[in-house]
């Protein structure tokens, strides 16, 4: 499996919005891996950040999980 698309299942059964440090530990890559597949999804228009405590961390963007579900119901 491609880093970012590793990064971005891992991203799709988080609940809240995660930081890049969190994501790159929990699934054992860099800081630096992590960021870069983060960039990718963002332009990808995958993902979206936000700040929280001002740090950002990530999550699914709303329009790509209700397109997921659509899907899985067309199965």
């Amino acid at each position: 499996m491609i880093m970012y698309e590793k990064i971005y299942s891992f991203l799709k059964n988080e609940k809240e919005p995660i930081s890049t440090k969190e994501i790159a530990e929990k699934i054992g890559i860099t800081s630096g891996k992590a960021t870069l597949g983060l960039l990718r999804l963002q332009e990808e228009g995958k993902i979206e950040g936000v700040e929280i405590n001002s740090k950002l961390h990530w999550k699914i963007k709303e329009i790509d999980k209700k397109r997921e579900k659509l899907e899985k119901k067309m199965r």
